[in-house]
């Protein structure tokens, strides 16, 4: 059974994701939402995204910060929370990670084989 900081993450983040779809597809590409992080005193949300274009990250993090406010108030409405996290927009970098990871195995695989 999940508790309820995992109900309110994954609240968020279904949220979070489609107002970042709505907001900024047409510009941006793919946007996923992939974790969401609130602290205990639901006072903070990190927010973990990936961009399908990685040239976009930068300006991706910057317009999704400008638009945190709003999306702040927006999720007011769904949240049955006496706080609403200010969110903060981060780069998930865990995939790239577990890429290289991987890419390092597989170097050392063949190194062995020879």
């Amino acid at each position: 059974m999940k508790n309820r900081m995992e109900k309110i993450n994954e609240l968020i983040k279904r949220e979070l994701s489609l107002l970042v779809q709505d907001e900024f597809a047409s510009s941006l590409g793919l946007i996923i939402i992939q974790l969401v992080e609130t602290g205990k005193d639901i006072k903070n949300a990190k927010v973990f995204v990936s961009i399908l274009d990685k040239t976009k990250n930068e300006i991706a993090i910057k317009k999704l910060q400008g638009k945190a406010f709003e999306f702040q108030k927006l999720l007011a409405k769904k949240l049955s929370t006496k706080n609403i996290p200010k969110l903060e927009f981060v780069i998930d970098e865990s995939q790239d990670k577990v890429n290289r990871v991987e890419e390092l195995l597989s170097v050392i695989e063949k190194e062995e084989t020879k």
